[in-house]
């Protein structure tokens, strides 16, 4: 294990959190448990997330613009309106 990972305590399955000098005094068991607790449950939710925007970004580098969604292409050529204003917001 390297030396700036510790385990998280009381947590489910083991997390590796950085130790970072003086973290004892800042953050509780309790703390340093949520952490964990959120980083299994999110954690890989987070890095599939991650991955996908470097993956737009690298479209976006090689000059592929974002486009609509087929999906709703109805909705944008079709013809639609809003409500007016209310009377105390018009000029």
């Amino acid at each position: 294990m390297p030396l700036d990972l510790v385990p998280a305590p009381a947590a489910p399955k083991p997390v590796l959190l950085r130790d970072v000098p003086g973290a004892s005094r800042v953050l509780t068991d309790d703390a340093l448990a949520l952490a964990a607790e959120l980083q299994t449950r999110f954690g890989p939710k987070m890095q599939a997330l991650s991955v996908a925007r470097e993956r737009r970004q690298e479209r976006a580098d090689a000059g592929r613009m974002p486009d609509y969604l087929e999906d709703t292409a109805s909705i944008r050529k079709g013809m639609w309106s809003c409500a007016p204003a209310p009377e105390a917001l018009r000029d």
